[in-house]
């Protein structure tokens, strides 16, 4: 597929569980220290906030992450877990890979990330598969309230997530 193809398809990616190493992505993204955040979806707006009662603490052992990961997610239909892909820092991008550009070096489509702006994805578990979207997520800090919303075009980063995704795929 051509990159231009890949732009925006994010919404669609969905594995069944069986052929999708989620732990080891999940292993993959704590070692990156990206932001793992329980989220709940509020069906009268859409968006998908931050559940400030179902956490993941820093000194929680691996195994403790992913099983607190997967009950959270197997709990309800409207619950997810946002893990973040891209941040600007100092006026640098940076990947959830650990590399860092300029801004102006990677093609962000309509996307624009500032301060407390994270984009990332949201992974929901539905009738036995793990289903990805492209979100951004806006961080409240303790001040007021986190969410997440569905992005339509964050152009190079799209196609960078999706094939970091893709190398889970069995």
């Amino acid at each position: 597929m051509k990159k231009e193809q890949m732009q925006g398809e994010i919404e669609a990616l969905n594995f069944k569980e069986d052929t999708y190493d989620f732990d080891g992505m999940i292993r993959l993204a704590d070692c990156e220290e990206a932001a793992l955040i329980f989220t709940f979806e509020d069906e009268d707006d859409g968006k998908h906030y931050m559940n400030r009662y179902e956490l993941l603490a820093a000194h929680m052992s691996i195994e403790q992450k992913l099983n607190r990961i997967h009950h959270y997610l197997e709990e309800d239909e409207t619950h997810g877990l946002f893990v973040s892909f891209a941040v600007v820092y100092e006026g640098q991008l940076q990947l959830f890979n650990g590399r860092s550009k300029k801004g102006k070096e990677v093609d962000m489509g309509e996307l624009e990330l500032g301060n407390h702006m994270i984009y990332g994805m949201l992974i929901r578990y539905i009738e036995g598969e793990y289903l990805f979207d492209e979100v951004l997520y806006f961080d409240g800090e303790n001040k007021s309230h986190s969410w997440a919303e569905r992005v339509l075009d964050a152009g190079e980063l799209t196609f960078m997530m999706k094939e970091m995704i893709m190398e889970f795929e069995d």
